[in-house]
């Protein structure tokens, strides 16, 4: 009998119990809003990270764009550049012709002027 009465939970020790489990359930509240509040800023940085990232991804797809503007807009004016090149040449061509055909014509001219 006193064996069983030893075992048998007294007031004070069911008491004591009572305390350390609400202890611990205390402290559990408090490990996990500590750790719901690090997961809400790893959260937030998740969200602003990935926020950052659409922003350079879509910088990136704009500088590409004006890449493929730019080129286009350069080999343009490297064909205006080449064509206008080639109007020069013919320009100055034709300027040599033309002398060619006025120095030809002033000593035709002079000829018939001597032979009248």
């Amino acid at each position: 009998m006193l064996t069983v009465r030893a075992l048998e939970p007294t007031p004070i020790a069911l008491k004591r119990d009572l305390d350390l489990a609400i202890a611990e359930i205390t402290q559990m509240k408090r490990d996990m809003r500590i750790l719901q509040r690090e997961l809400r800023e790893n959260g937030k940085e998740t969200r602003a990270a990935r926020e950052a990232q659409a922003a350079a991804e879509e910088e990136a797809k704009k500088t590409r764009v004006a890449i493929k503007t730019a080129e286009a807009t350069a080999q343009d004016e490297a064909k205006k550049t080449k064509a206008a090149g080639a109007a020069l040449d013919e320009l100055k061509r034709t300027k040599t012709d033309n002398k060619t055909v006025k120095a030809t014509t002033g000593a035709t001219t002079k000829i018939k002027a001597k032979k009248v």
